[in-house]
Order: structure tokens, then C-alpha cells, then sequence
């Protein structure tokens, strides 16, 4: 009995060395661990930082140079060449975006000439057609259904060119200026000073601040 008692003693002090020597042996790191440290190694900057929170549970057994924050680090002239190395990609991509952007803001730039000349060139001629509605309005007589119905189709006309963008230009009593009219005379006109703008023979119109047309006048002598 004590001979069987002796080796059942035995027995359990091989088993609570086994167990203790199973605990205290070192973990050998997954793949999936493993790769995330290859990832962590390309990253840089502020991505880099943000992960190293899950950086830190590959350290033991993955890298031999690992820092406090969990990520992999190199030594010597190695430390030097991966640190330049990442400065001169920063360098590239910082680059890389500008580039894009000015492209964008260029881009941006050209469709929005092409759509200011598309619809220049589509209303130059269409300002003929208000030319002579007006024309027709000062020649018909006031108060008739003819004079009624076609001052209804100018004022219609104008509105959709102020829709547009398009507005009228302010002629009668402002100084001659040659960006702006074209002068058909120059006459004598009582109330209006020397190259004051003392009549109108055509309308004139703006785009924003681009001339479409200008406007057609006559100046004070």
C-alpha cells in the first residue's frame, strides 16, 4: 500500500511539471498574426498610428525588433533607409494628389468656359428675334390685341434670357464706354452731357460680367 501510494505521488508531481511546463512555453504566432505584421510594416503616417492599437498583440514570438507601440522597427542603416524611404512615397503621393487637383480644378475651369460660350452663342442669334419684337412693339399701335400679344412674347422672351443668367444692359444717361457700345451717332441732346449715352437703337446684354453684345447707341454731343 505504501509502494502504490509512493507512485501515485509521483505520478502527480509529473503532471503539475508537464502542465506548468505547457503554460510557461512560449507562443509561436499565428499567420493571420504574421501577416497583419507585414501590413503594419507598409503602412505609414496617420494610418499606421490608428492601427497600432491591434498591432500589439502580435509582438511576442513575431519580430525581434518591435517597439513599445506594438509595431515592427528597424535598426541601423536599415532604420535610415525604410525611414527615407517612406518620406520620399509621402513626398510622391503629396505630390501625386496636387497634380490630380489642379487637373480637377482645371477640368472644372474648361466646362464651365464651354457651357458660358455654348450658351452665348446660342442666345447671340436669339437676341435678333427680341430685336425685332421690339421693334414691332414701337411700331404697332398701344392698346390693340396686335401690340397686346406681342408685348406679352417679349416679356416672356426677356424673362427666360434672366432665367439664363443673361441681363440687361443699363444704357440711357451713363458715360460712353467702347467695351460696352457701339456709337450709331452723336447728336445734340438737351439733359445730357458731352458723351452721355442719350439714346438706345439696340440692346445690349452681359453674361455675368462677359459682354454678350453690345448695345447699339447714340451719344451726346
Amino acid at each position: 500500500a505504501s509502494f502504490r501510494a509512493s507512485e501515485e505521488l509521483g505520478a502527480m508531481g509529473a503532471s503539475r511539471r508537464s502542465t506548468a511546463a505547457t503554460l510557461h512555453r512560449p507562443r509561436r504566432p499565428s499567420m493571420a498574426a504574421a501577416a497583419m505584421g507585414v501590413v503594419a510594416l507598409s503602412l505609414t503616417g496617420p494610418v499606421r498610428r490608428s492601427l497600432s492599437g491591434f498591432a500589439r498583440p502580435m509582438v511576442p514570438g513575431l519580430c525581434p525588433h518591435m517597439s513599445a507601440g506594438g509595431l515592427p522597427t528597424l535598426t541601423g542603416g536599415a532604420s535610415r533607409s525604410g525611414s527615407s524611404s517612406i518620406q520620399r512615397r509621402a513626398v510622391e503621393d503629396t505630390d501625386t494628389m496636387g497634380a490630380l487637383f489642379t487637373k480637377y480644378y482645371r477640368l472644372q475651369e474648361i466646362n464651365a468656359n464651354l457651357e458660358a460660350d455654348t450658351k452665348v452663342a446660342v442666345v447671340k442669334d436669339l437676341l435678333e428675334v427680341l430685336d425685332d419684337l421690339e421693334r414691332a412693339l414701337q411700331t404697332l399701335e398701344a392698346d390693340t390685341p396686335a401690340h397686346g400679344a406681342v408685348r406679352v412674347v417679349t416679356e416672356k422672351f426677356e424673362r427666360k434670357l434672366l432665367s439664363l443668367g443673361f441681363t440687361r444692359m443699363e444704357t440711357l444717361g451713363t458715360s460712353f464706354d467702347p467695351q460696352r457700345h457701339e456709337a450709331a451717332s452723336k447728336k445734340d441732346a438737351d439733359g445730357y452731357a458731352s458723351d452721355m449715352v442719350c439714346e438706345e437703337f439696340r440692346s445690349g446684354w452681359f453674361l455675368g460680367e462677359r459682354v454678350v453684345r453690345p448695345a447699339v447707341v447714340a451719344v451726346a454731343a
